[in-house]
């Protein structure tokens, strides 16, 4: 806190060069007071004794050290007032003016330094507060730092869950994928054997088996299209009744008005015949139902190509036969000549016949 200033009242308020106006006018009697001497001085001691109390240690100090000779020297002057000159008392007043200029500028300048310890104090005290705010700030920074590497730390950890699941259901799907293809693979191949099987039954399927089919087919498609014939001239009709009526009811209306001519009444019927004949895209069943039927068909084709070349081979034994005696009648008689055409002839019909068993055998081999 700032040191209370000294009043100059305590210095008579007066210029140190000039005899103080109690001392010039209390002069005469200064001799006549020299009684109370003893009692001032003893008063002067008593003050000396008190005074050090307000300025204890006034060498750590230099203000306090003049403030304290400041007093001395005014304890002085009062003790010692009437006993010395005017020229004592005007040396004492200057040196008392001087000490108290000096304690007014020391005060001056510790009341200054109170002020900038003050405001160092007040500017220390903003930065320590300012401090504690970014210490505050920054352990709030810390934290949510933390909380947000924790919180990274376990997203990070459900992602690399995710994806160690995610790479274990691709490797899953593509070894399901791979087995796909494989059973893919396997069934294209059983489905190209199956195929030629299909196609080889169907080639051993009987005609008249193929035809029976076919005929019940285009005999549905005809029924079809009679249901739809049908069909249209119900329409036709009931378009026509109906038309019928309205034109009659208009007819009743407009009758004294304007008369229409008849063959406005008139509805050309449409050609019903036009309509095509749709397919049911419906393709033949299997012939061959249980595999007895094939065996069954093996052993009649069998059955029938042995014969077929049984027969064959008699053929070729005939003909050959034959081609013997035509070489004998030839060489031995010369003049049967007219009879060889006719041994041509039936030589020549009888390799057409063997020509067609062979014929015959190899489409039924097919």
């Amino acid at each position: 806190m700032p040191i209370d200033k000294p009043s100059l009242a305590e210095s008579d308020n007066c210029n140190p060069f000039r005899l103080p106006q109690k001392l010039d006018s209390n002069l005469p009697n200064l001799r006549i007071e020299e009684r109370g001497i003893g009692f001032k001085s003893t008063t002067s001691q008593h003050t000396r004794q008190t005074t050090p109390f307000n300025s204890p240690r006034p060498k750590r100090n230099a203000t306090l050290k003049k403030v304290y000779e400041s007093n001395t020297i005014l304890s002085r002057l009062r003790s010692t007032q009437d006993k010395r000159s005017a020229k004592e008392i005007i040396s004492d007043k200057r040196e008392l003016l001087l000490l108290n200029l000096a304690i007014q500028t020391q005060l001056d300048e510790i009341n200054k330094l109170h002020d900038t310890i003050e405001q160092r104090g007040n500017e220390l005290d903003a930065k320590e507060q300012e401090l504690d705010e970014s210490i505050t700030r920054f352990g709030v920074f810390v934290k949510e730092n933390e909380d947000s590497y924790a919180q990274a730390d376990v997203q990070a950890e459900r992602e690399y869950k995710k994806r160690q699941e995610k790479t274990t259901t691709v490797s899953n799907l593509t070894q399901q994928l791979q087995t796909i293809q494989a059973d893919i693979a396997k069934q294209a191949d059983a489905l190209a054997e199956y195929t030629g099987y299909a196609t080889f039954l169907g080639n051993m399927t009987p005609d008249s088996y193929t035809d029976t089919f076919n005929d019940d087919k285009r005999r549905r498609q005809r029924d079809r299209r009679h249901q739809r014939i049908e069909k249209r001239k119900e329409l036709f009709r009931l378009a026509t009744n109906i038309k019928a009526c309205g034109d009659k009811s208009q007819r009743r209306r407009t009758t004294e008005r304007k008369p229409k001519l008849d063959n406005e009444d008139v509805i050309t019927e449409p050609d019903f015949e036009d309509e095509p004949l749709t397919s049911s895209d419906e393709e033949c069943p299997m012939y061959f139902r249980q595999p007895q039927q094939l065996a069954k068909e093996f052993t009649s084709l069998e059955d029938e190509n042995r014969y077929l070349l049984q027969k064959v081979n008699e053929r070729e034994e005939e003909l050959l036969d034959l081609r013997a005696k035509i070489r004998e009648v030839v060489a031995s008689d010369a003049t049967t000549s007219q009879h060889a055409p006719i041994s041509i002839d039936e030589d020549k019909a009888s390799c057409t016949d063997n020509s067609t068993l062979r014929q015959d055998m190899q489409s039924l081999c097919l």
